[in-house]
């Protein structure tokens, strides 16, 4: 009965720690830390003075307002946690302390870890040297663009851990791990004095961490989460990691990193730090979810409508004054100040939150698999074009990229903001290259609109060939052997528009795309030598390429010719001259009409059902792909794209590309270097990773 007296009458910071509070209004514990002593006033079971006392503080109109309360509240759970319990949960309404009413049995990393690492074989002894130099190159590469970890909280945290404080909640073996996982894969081709494969041994130990971890989560065990996700995308097991952050993002409202907590700040019960590392992991949660979802094409699992929690604060980074350098200098570029770049870091994050709300409202419009009018289509198309401009034109100085001045240099999460930037305008634009809907544009009120509508090809593609002239910055830079993993999904979408354009144009606008397209392939041979996502991205490419020549080169032989894609900016005359020759050419649709009072419906495909050919097949070369189904024409090789499987798990079989290693790539490199030839990569890839299996 001791320990439960203890636990119902200690201040907020003994309970979180779970150790013993002398209930003083000043217990001794905060009063040696020199920190505020908190009581929650509604479960201080401590005797009260009645001096002056004068009534029930419970009225039943208290009573009443509990159990009409429409909002939540944040208990400390049974493992000492604080947690949070919506209304309709009922556990918001006893204040207690949830750890008073069970015994439930809780284990922890500190005590049982290393006998759990030990029975799967992982308790091999890592140096603090190495750890540090992964976690090193973890911070420098890998979470700026998406940042999750605050890096010096961590490593003052890791150091407590170290010395024996291991009642931290930015902390555990379990996030420890699976940074080293990413730093391992940053370290491809180093000389570590871990088993190898270096990167898997790292993940294998999270996980079986992740499993005692889990009875008792934190903030760390979010972050954790986080990370293992990216590294499972790098493994290309999208479905552990699809799953990992669908973890995360569920365990963020467990502890209500969503919710604004001032009131708690007021009180006491959370300190300034507490509030930044929340934050920062909460946004950082909601972007890698949002990349997720457009990595895999479904929906995401954050609503907008839930989120109180404020937006990065971009203030702090004037405040901070935090620096970026490569790290090892080695690979800095050679005018990099030697004390560093101006680091961004909460500006950047904001401007991805940005890009992530346009992304949502681009997939919710466009790929829901709903019907939608083409004027609908039409005003969407200007509205969000407007607020891409908007973003951009909103950028601070710090974040702007200006690719004409050579001699600046950029820190690398700024350019891949960028080319993010590019690619949600790509997403914007696909589902308007369908000729169904061009043909259908001669229905809009305005030439505005017609014009609009008809350049988003022009627009989408250089936008793409802008993405590739940031990414030669990058790599001029920096080192594409070092970088986020995100990158891997915006080099592919890019990929995908040359394809395209390649396929679908003549002469310099299709060396134009055949030479983007060839610096995409070689970056990602670069990439792939640390992420063995990018290696399966570049399969898929040179198979997709082959199949669109082919289908480019059936329509070619029955006459079908090309169109240009020269359009311009200022003018619609270009445009005018392309809808005269759609209406020219067009044939008689029961899927469009030009009855103005009938205006055309469009069923836009929804991002996770627009894939159909089996993958097998795909992997194998099989697959016997006829003409897009005649619709028109003029040939449009992007309805090929419409039903052709490019998402996450479409080569799940073709091949375990993890592990392949520098030479292997190497020679893919120069096989797309004689003209993508996809059997030959795939049968490479195939061979080389049997011997590794």
């Amino acid at each position: 009965m001791e320990g439960k007296k203890h636990v119902t009458t200690a201040c907020l910071h003994c309970r979180r720690r779970k150790i013993k509070c002398d209930g003083n209004p000043t217990c001794s514990n905060c009063s040696m830390l020199n920190q505020k002593c908190v009581y929650n006033a509604e479960d201080d079971n401590r005797r009260q003075n009645t001096d002056g006392f004068t009534g029930g503080t419970t009225s039943p109109d208290n009573i009443t307002n509990s159990l009409a309360a429409r909002m939540g509240s944040l208990q400390i759970a049974e493992d000492g946690q604080l947690r949070y319990y919506g209304p309709t949960s009922n556990l918001h309404l006893y204040h207690n302390g949830l750890q008073s009413l069970s015994r439930s049995t809780i284990r922890h990393v500190s005590t049982e870890g290393s006998e759990v690492l030990k029975r799967a074989g992982l308790d091999q002894k890592i140096p603090l040297s190495v750890e540090m130099h992964l976690a090193h190159l973890y911070f420098s590469w890998e979470d700026p663009a998406i940042h999750v970890v605050d890096e010096e909280i961590f490593f003052l945290e890791k150091q407590k851990w170290i010395t024996g404080n291991k009642n931290t909640p930015y902390y555990s073996e379990t996030l420890n791990n699976a940074i080293c996982a990413i730093g391992a894969n940053l370290a491809a081709g180093e000389r570590l004095d871990v088993p190898k494969p270096a990167p898997e041994f790292f993940s294998s130990r999270a996980k079986a961490l992740l499993d005692i971890e889990m009875d008792s989560p934190n903030v760390a065990t979010v972050q954790a989460l986080v990370i293992m996700s990216a590294s499972e995308a790098a493994f290309t097991r999208d479905a552990r990691g699809w799953l990992y952050i669908g973890m995360a993002v569920r365990l963020s409202a467990d502890l209500g990193l969503h919710l604004d907590l001032n009131d708690q700040y007021r009180s006491g019960m959370l300190s300034q730090r507490d509030m930044d590392v929340r934050r920062t992991t909460f946004w950082g949660v909601f972007i890698h979810d949002n990349m997720w979802s457009l990595y895999v094409g479904r929906p995401w699992g954050i609503s907008i409508r839930d989120i109180s929690v404020s937006r990065p604060l971009k203030e702090l980074d004037a405040v901070r004054r935090k620096l970026w350098k490569p790290y090892p200098l080695s690979n800095g570029q050679s005018n990099m100040p030697s004390e560093g770049l101006p680091d961004p870091l909460e500006a950047c994050t904001d401007a991805n939150i940005t890009l992530c709300e346009f992304m949502r409202r681009i997939n919710r419009t466009l790929y829901s698999g709903r019907k939608i009018g083409i004027d609908e289509l039409a005003k969407f198309l200007a509205t969000t074009q407007k607020e891409f401009s908007s973003w951009m034109d909103n950028l601070s100085p710090e974040l702007r990229v200006d690719l004409s001045n050579t001699d600046r240099v950029y820190i690398p999460h700024v350019l891949q903001l960028h080319m993010q930037f590019y690619a949600a305008i790509i997403f914007l634009f696909r589902p308007y290259f369908s000729h169904h809907l061009l043909r259908a544009t001669q229905t809009l009120n305005t030439m505005e609109d017609r014009a609009a509508v008809a350049r988003v090809k022009f627009d989408c593609i250089s936008a793409a060939h802008t993405m590739v002239e940031v990414l030669r910055c990058f790599r001029k830079q920096h080192s594409l052997r070092h970088t986020n993993i995100q990158i891997v999904h915006l080099i592919f979408t890019a990929s995908l528009i040359h394809i395209y354009n390649a396929c679908t144009c003549t002469g310099a606008e299709s060396q134009t795309a055949l030479d983007d397209l060839q610096f995409c392939c070689q970056s990602l041979g670069e990439i792939g030598q640390t992420y063995g996502n990018a290696t399966r991205a570049l399969e898929v490419i040179i198979l997709v390429k082959r199949e669109w020549q082919n289908v480019a080169a059936v329509r070619t032989a029955q006459g079908f010719k090309r169109p240009s894609n020269a359009l311009n900016y200022r003018g619609s005359e270009s445009a005018d001259r392309e809808d005269s020759y759609v209406r020219k050419k067009r044939r008689p649709s029961s899927n469009v009409t030009s009855d103005p009072l009938d205006p055309p419906q469009f069923l836009m495909p929804s991002a996770f059902e627009t894939f159909r050919v089996p993958p097998n097949d795909l992997a194998l070369g099989s697959q016997a792909l006829n003409a897009p189904r005649d619709g028109g024409d003029i040939y449009d090789a992007w309805d090929f794209l419409n039903w052709t499987d490019l998402g996450g798990e479409m080569v799940g079989e073709m091949n375990e590309t993890r592990g392949l290693d520098g030479q292997i790539l190497l020679e893919n490199n120069n096989v797309m270097d004689q003209g993508f030839d996809g059997n030959s990569v795939r049968e490479s890839a195939v061979q080389n990773a049997g011997q590794l299996g």
